[in-house]
């Protein structure tokens, strides 16, 4: 019974933890002023374009003739993630190879970012069914102030998270993750591919004669807290057995356990968890133990955790 309460406990824990605030505002684009007619990005609050070029809005209350409607429109055939819209953008201009042309989502956050703190930012992406090629190089980045950005063909954020894959996928959205460590400037999200051609890998798909477009949903940027100072009772009864596991790919992240005189016993896989194991498999004694989280060999939150069997 005291287990059980125990794993309970630990479950609205977690539930508490990971349930954080979506810092993004209509990251769904579900909240428009009016349906789309043109290159209107503007008509999804909170969203515009940083670069006077012309990202559009989908939603399925736009006419078909406006070829802004979903799931038919100009660029393909695709459902939202969810809900009725979604965004789309230019990401490589395939026809133009001496005209560098790129579009961009910004936002403005509901909150700045707080230093030290840890964020996951994701966005669903799809490559639309007329790209002729698929590009790497689509991820987010931050900016402090959008100035200058008008002037910018590329758009050069103070930081930008690097993505190498290349999604060539036009059926499913698929999902861009990865945890980001604030710095306290923060304030404005941006979403598009900030490098240039010569640093644009491709693959070639078809011999369509048009740009380069995804389509783009789900943004979000929330606070992670990857603290556990609790107990847990690896006894195999299935209830409670692991600690620090998590569904999510946090391959930046790498918890360390030490014992009570501050020996390293245990590095966690989190895709795997901690069983109450140290590193040679062999069963730890109960008691109170020490963890680490790091995020790129960076420490950043430490706590305690005890073991009970």
């Amino acid at each position: 019974m005291i287990k059980s309460v125990l794993y309970l406990f630990l479950i609205l824990f977690f539930k508490f933890s990971f349930g954080q605030q979506n810092l993004v505002f209509n990251g769904s684009f579900e909240i428009i002023s009016n349906c789309p007619i043109g290159a209107d990005i503007y008509n999804a609050q909170g969203w515009f374009s940083p670069n006077n070029t012309t990202p559009d809005l989908f939603n399925s209350c736009a006419d078909i003739s406006t070829n802004l409607s979903v799931p038919t429109n100009a660029f393909g055939y695709q459902n939202a993630f969810e809900g009725n819209g979604y965004a789309g953008i230019v990401t490589y201009s395939f026809n133009f190879s001496s005209i560098i042309y790129r579009e961009y989502l910004e936002t403005r956050l509901i909150n700045n970012l707080e230093n030290q703190k840890i964020y996951e930012v994701s966005f669903y992406m799809n490559l639309s069914n007329n790209s002729p090629v698929g590009n790497n190089n689509l991820t987010f980045g931050f900016c402090n102030d959008t100035s200058s950005q008008s002037l910018m063909t590329v758009i050069n954020p103070d930081f930008s998270k690097e993505n190498t894959s290349i999604n060539i996928d036009t059926t499913s959205w698929i999902k861009f993750s990865s945890y980001y460590i604030a710095h306290g400037w923060e304030k404005y999200l941006i979403i598009g591919n900030f490098e240039d051609d010569t640093n644009t890998d491709t693959i070639q798909l078809n011999q369509n004669n048009s740009d380069v477009y995804y389509y783009i949903d789900n943004v979000s940027v929330t606070e992670h807290n990857f603290g556990v100072e609790n107990i847990f009772t690896p006894n195999n009864d299935n209830l409670n057995d692991l600690i620090f596991q998590f569904t999510d790919d946090l391959s930046e992240i790498r918890i360390e356990i030490f014992n009570r005189w501050g020996n390293l016993v245990k590095k966690v896989n989190t895709s795997i968890g901690w069983d109450g194991k140290d590193e040679n498999g062999l069963e730890l004694l109960d008691g109170v133990y020490f963890y680490k989280v790091l995020i790129n060999d960076k420490y950043i939150k430490t706590g305690f955790v005890q073991l009970i069997r």
